[in-house]
């Protein structure tokens, strides 16, 4: 029985769960669109939630401020929502177009396998699940879902379909060659060596090494070259890059791993760039908009360079007490935050999607993961700006103050309202004008409106303790923010640390104990403000890294 996907955008979610009760035929209709929509989306483009709720049911929904769906996540999606869909029409044979295809008949047709064709579904191939008359699920592929992914995919069809694996006797002839080559050429290195053979025998350079590898360890006597460093699996890649982002020095990584120190830095930078890609899609945000030079204008604004970290209130009467003393938010200063916030989200996401996964440059890794750091302590910024319009959000939607609402209903409210907020300012862009309160406050009664209030809306009802302790969310700025963000407890192990120490990792995450302007920099900026050396800086971070693992051992 094939495993039925999962959907994980919300609005897909939202939407099969509106179809609970919707007639048979109708469901049936749904399928269609659905299967159409999937042949016209493309990976880079962010379409409008409303827009993919009417392509679907053919139905727009009236909202305020809809959510921008990444077409490569909404790809995934589409092919899970049309499984659920057929689960719940209860499809049969007889509801499948003449021609359809099962996931075996497609694979002999591509010629490829059942497994390439399952990872085809995430990419927009649809399959329908219908049930036999042995009540059995078997997946059906339409013909016109198969064609139009044919014309989209041709030429990786094409190159699947040559796709074969490597035998005992072509092995042993690569091997063979390989001691050849080396012999008439001693010198030549086990990655030139790899590359050559695998142009000559139409294979991919890490199958040919790992054949080398395979063929140098089990004959002592190989001529291969023994200098070479074994190629590393994408297992083995990930785990060095896990113990290198720990703070295990470079030197134990290379000697557990039986690989050099030159492959451990390779192997957790070319991780590192693989995470982030995956993780953080390619949008448009209108990135032609800011160039370099009206982008710096914004960051050198006081209002942007100065950006220490954000210290969240999360008592309720202290944070009543700050709402009270807070002065209205210029709206100048508004819109300078928001062109930078906005203008460093796109000029990280453009060079990041533009740089070479295989040969990634770490200088401008660095720049990305500063710029998205830097980026994230401005939405938390903006969002500390915000709390008195979101409480007075809360306040208008149940009708009391909210010192009376009961400590559940406080952290309940505040919590899911403080996300939409955080939603709302992702997707604020400036360039199209206005201000950002409209949209936070739109967010924030549409996240408080999804929760159902425990005491009817205008009974006053005294909260049973004066104090509240409401949920930090600040971790919670971006899906991706954990990759490169700053450890929680950096900041409180600084006094531990060497004092020069503590002042370089201080002006790389722009902590307090940096000078002003305190925000986010890059290792070269750090080096050059603190008058140290780059692999200096490096080191700080390594250190400060293990002393937090120290710390929470202990």
């Amino acid at each position: 029985m094939p495993r039925r996907s999962a959907i994980r955008l919300e609005p897909l979610t939202a939407l099969l769960e509106q179809q609970r009760f919707t007639p048979r035929d109708t469901l049936l209709k749904h399928i269609t669109r659905a299967e159409q929509l999937a042949t016209e989306l493309r990976k880079d483009v962010e379409y409008p939630e409303d827009w993919v709720v009417f392509r679907i049911t053919a139905y727009r929904p009236d909202l305020d401020s809809p959510a921008l769906i990444s077409g490569n996540a909404l790809l995934t999606d589409v092919s899970a929502l049309v499984e659920h869909l057929c689960d719940a029409a209860h499809v049969g044979k007889d509801d499948l177009v003449v021609g359809s295809l099962s996931i075996d008949d497609l694979a002999r047709t591509w010629q490829v396998s059942r497994k390439t064709i399952e990872r085809y579904r995430r990419r927009g191939l649809i399959a329908r699940r219908w049930r036999d008359d042995t009540a059995q699920v078997r997946l059906a592929f339409m013909p016109d879902v198969v064609k139009s992914f044919e014309r989209a995919h041709e030429k990786q069809l094409a190159r699947a379909s040559g796709f074969s694996r490597i035998d005992t006797a072509e092995a042993k002839e690569i091997a063979s060659t390989a001691t050849f080559s080396s012999a008439a050429q001693p010198d030549v290195s086990m990655a030139q060596l790899a590359h050559d053979l695998a142009q000559a025998h139409g294979r991919s350079r890490p199958a040919v090494r790992r054949i080398l590898d395979i063929s140098r360890i089990d004959d002592s006597d190989s001529m291969l070259p023994a200098g070479g460093t074994p190629h590393l699996s994408r297992g083995k890649a990930r785990r060095i890059a896990r113990a290198f982002d720990f703070g295990i020095p470079p030197g134990r990584i290379a000697d557990r791993y039986a690989v050099t120190r030159v492959t451990v830095h390779r192997a957790a930078l070319r991780e590192r760039v693989r995470v982030l890609q995956k993780a953080i899609p390619e949008r448009s945000l209108q990135a032609e908009t800011h160039d370099e030079q009206a982008l710096a204008a914004f960051l050198g604004d006081r209002v942007v360079c100065h950006a220490p970290p954000v210290v969240p209130i999360l008592d309720t009467r202290a944070l009543v007490e700050a709402i009270r003393e807070d002065a209205p938010i210029d709206a100048a200063s508004e819109r300078v935050l928001t062109v930078a916030h906005h203008g460093l989200a796109a000029h990280a996401t453009r060079m990041l999607h533009d740089m070479d996964p295989v040969r990634p440059d770490k200088h401008t890794l660095d720049c990305i993961e500063t710029d998205l750091r830097w980026m994230l302590r401005l939405r938390a910024r903006a969002l500390q700006w915000q709390r008195s319009l979101i409480v007075r959000t809360i306040e208008s939607h149940t009708g009391r103050a909210f010192r009376e609402l009961t400590p559940s209903e406080v952290v309940e409210l505040h919590l899911a309202a403080m996300i939409g907020a955080i939603e709302a300012i992702a997707r604020f862009d400036p360039q199209r004008g206005g201000r950002l309160a409209a949209p936070v406050s739109i967010a924030a009664h549409r996240a408080i409106a999804t929760i159902a209030s425990s005491s009817a809306k205008g009974r006053s009802t005294r909260a049973a303790s004066p104090r509240v302790t409401l949920r930090d969310v600040h971790d919670r700025l971006a899906p991706w923010q954990g990759l490169f963000e700053a450890h929680p407890g950096l900041s409180g192990i600084l006094p531990k640390l060497r004092p020069q120490d503590a002042q370089i990792i201080a002006a790389r995450y722009g902590f307090a104990l940096a000078p002003a302007p305190a925000h986010p920099r890059t290792i070269a900026e750090v080096a050059i403000q603190c008058n140290v050396t780059a692999p200096r800086v490096v080191g700080a971070e390594r250190r400060a890294r293990r002393a937090i693992r120290t710390n929470l051992a202990q």
